[in-house]
């Protein structure tokens, strides 16, 4: 039976509310459809911009699960001397850097390091080549670590801040990704807290969706669907702390 639910998606402090179509039969998983066979090369431009707006959130949200303020967002560039011959050699290379920096972590903290990484060698505005370089969200440690595995002068070191909400930079790191359709657009370490996602609750329209009390909203949408005629809606808001909920996920988003 399809019916117009709400349900929310907690990832840290970062709550999404989501007023949908979906499948509330009781044998069957909500919200799951059944998937036509995919053919290679087969995704339109509209199809592509979709599935990398959906990247950002799913990225964002390993994000605000995982990581807050005073942990790393490093860019790690490379000198003509040092510049690997092609992607694979790349992610290689910031492999050796996360061992070597998460085994000197481990003996400082007794933790494993937490991380999300992508690799680029494409600008995101042009569409050109350029020098292969990578982003990366992850534990903080002391900058004397960081650059005994990677030069000073190709390095960049920012603190998060403690906006509770880092799809700008989940924004970034996809749209530096690779382009293929069908391509990972990152890695991250094991481990890592994954989002929350409540039980759907029926609802009457699509209008009336809101941002839990005391949330401050940064995105709120209605979308109207011309291809089924549905809508939808979407909000995206941050609550002064982490609220709590009951990992009860039946359903997909």
């Amino acid at each position: 039976m399809r019916k117009l639910v709400e349900y929310h998606i907690v990832s840290g402090r970062c709550v999404e509310t989501r007023r949908c179509i979906l499948d509330v039969s009781p044998r069957t998983r909500v919200g799951r459809k059944s998937r036509s066979k995919r053919i290679a090369g087969n995704s339109s431009a509209r199809k592509i911009a979709a599935n990398e707006k959906e990247a950002v959130r799913r990225l964002a949200r390993i994000i605000n699960c995982n990581f807050r303020a005073g942990d790393l967002w490093l860019q790690l560039k490379y000198s003509d001397e040092r510049l690997p011959e092609d992607m694979e050699a790349a992610k290689k290379e910031v492999s050796k850097f996360l061992r070597n920096v998460g085994s000197r972590y481990r003996k400082e903290t007794g933790k494993s390091l937490r991380y999300v990484l992508t690799t680029s060698d494409t600008d995101p505005r042009t569409g050109k080549k350029v020098r292969l370089h990578h982003h990366l969200v992850m534990d903080r440690a002391a900058w004397e670590v960081v650059t005994r595995y990677w030069p000073e002068d190709q390095c960049g070191y920012v603190l998060l801040d403690g906006r509770g909400d880092y799809t700008g930079i989940a924004r970034y790191m996809v749209s530096n990704a690779c382009k293929d359709a069908h391509a990972k657009k990152w890695s991250s370490s094991r481990g890592l807290e994954k989002p929350i996602y409540t039980e759907p609750v029926i609802v009457r329209d699509v209008d009336g969706i809101q941002a839990p009390e005391g949330a401050l909203v940064k995105e709120k949408t209605i979308i109207d669907d011309e291809e089924t005629g549905l809508r939808y809606g979407y909000v995206r808001a941050v609550m002064p702390d982490r609220p709590s909920a009951k990992r009860k996920i039946s359903y997909m988003a």
